[in-house]
């Protein structure tokens, strides 16, 4: 069976473990050159050397989804590593920081870096692939959620 993502460049953010090493191993696993985006470095590291001992490509980016210049230089490393980029993947999250305790007293500073990352940081993600996605003619763009979306116990 031929690989349907030969040629094509992903992006996985909160790819070091868990659903997004899932995710970044079967998009190399279909062909796709992947880009390890996550915080955990150690972690994202051993992920792409994992994907590299199958034959596929991938590289770790340390990348703060919530941070502007971090999103941009993980496409710009995509893009100087792959040529291009035709995938993004939106998985990094947290939502632990939310949970242990009644809602009243979850901190500001807990709750907006929650917000910083599982709202404004798939938007910045976003923000830095797309024009890059426009150069190549398009391109695919998931938003991961949970079922946590739906509300907390």
């Amino acid at each position: 069976m031929a690989n349907t993502l030969d040629g094509k460049v992903a992006i996985v953010t909160g790819a070091s473990r868990g659903i997004g090493r899932a995710y970044a191993e079967a998009l190399a696993g279909q062909g796709a050159a992947v880009l390890i985006a996550d915080m955990l470095e150690s972690e994202g590291a051993e992920t792409a050397a994992a994907i590299c001992a199958t034959g596929a490509r991938a590289v770790f980016q340390r990348v703060d989804v919530s941070d502007p210049d971090s999103t941009e230089a993980m496409a710009a490393r995509a893009v100087a590593e792959f040529g291009g980029i035709d995938i993004l993947v939106n998985n990094a999250a947290m939502f632990a920081s939310l949970i242990g305790g009644p809602l009243d007293t979850i901190t500001i500073e807990r709750w907006d870096r929650t917000m910083a990352v599982n709202v404004k940081g798939p938007w910045l993600c976003t923000k830095a692939v797309v024009p890059h996605m426009r150069a190549r003619g398009g391109g695919a763009i998931v938003n991961q959620s949970s079922i946590s979306a739906f509300g907390m116990a």
